[in-house]
């Protein structure tokens, strides 16, 4: 039989406190109701990877809204130009240019939707890590920022290679 000394030891008995907090607070987790105001706050805390998912999704929906928004401006200006130039009998040539350029821009700002729309899906299934998202913001939000300029063919090339 060991004297009693032995069990009331300063670090035995830090260890089972320690051990006794521990399970305090699992047993407070678990007995925490769903729809209680603790538990509602519980479940609004994401861990790191998932708030960082979570931020790369509303970035890249952001970006694809913002595309829209570009796209729809173009349309209603080609709309414009068809329309001055049904009323003077026909198109001119700077306007027929204008016309052509817009149309192009459309058709490059729709196929970078397409890839970020895939990118989002990838990213929601796990195929597509974080990480590689956030190696192509700079490059994307240049585009988004920027897409009549040549310069932006490079990103052409990145999302290609990457989807």
């Amino acid at each position: 039989m060991l004297p009693n000394a032995f069990y009331h030891t300063p670090s035995l008995i830090l260890a089972s406190l320690q051990q006794m907090e521990k399970f305090k607070a699992c047993e407070k987790e678990m007995k925490t109701k769903a729809f209680s105001k603790e538990g509602l706050i519980q479940s609004a805390k994401l861990d790191p990877k998932a708030q960082e998912k979570l931020e790369q999704t509303q970035w890249l929906q952001t970006c694809v809204e913002e595309l829209l928004m570009q796209v729809e401006t173009s349309e209603a200006e080609i709309e414009t130009l068809q329309q001055g130039g049904r009323k003077k009998g026909k198109v001119g040539a700077t306007a027929q240019d204008r016309l052509e350029e817009l149309e192009r821009l459309n058709e490059r700002r729709k196929w970078h939707i397409s890839r970020l729309e895939i990118m989002l899906r990838l990213l929601d299934n796990g195929t597509l890590s974080t990480e590689q998202v956030q190696g192509l913001k700079d490059d994307v939000n240049y585009f988004v920022e920027d897409n009549a300029v040549r310069g932006a063919i490079i990103l052409c090339e990145l999302l290609a290679a990457l989807v």
